[in-house]
């Protein structure tokens, strides 16, 4: 999904949200991955993925896995850390090993 112009109220998807810059979202997002590169006016915006991209101006709470956050996004809210599906990632130290 991608919203280059103004969308009042609420998104719900079951795919990757993109909000483009110029674009505005008055409303909560709740998407697989979300991109901002515009405004959103939220009180949540849920995703497993969430980046925000420099020209982003964002406020809201985050409930994401993974949030991203480009040097000179604007952001006032929370974030809440949503555990990715299957729980949490397990990482490996393969140092040594070879």
């Amino acid at each position: 999904m991608e919203i280059r112009g103004t969308l009042e109220g609420d998104c719900h998807t079951d795919a990757r949200c993109i909000v483009h810059e110029g674009g505005r979202v008055l409303g909560n997002i709740d998407a697989v991955a979300l991109v901002v590169a515009g405004e959103v006016d939220a009180g949540l915006l849920k995703a497993e993925k969430v980046e925000l991209r420099a020209s982003a101006r964002v406020h809201g709470v985050i409930s994401a896995s993974v949030v991203v956050i480009a040097d000179g996004a604007f952001y006032e809210g929370e974030i809440e850390k949503a555990e990715a599906a299957g729980g949490p990632p397990v990482l490996k130290d393969r140092r040594g090993s070879e």
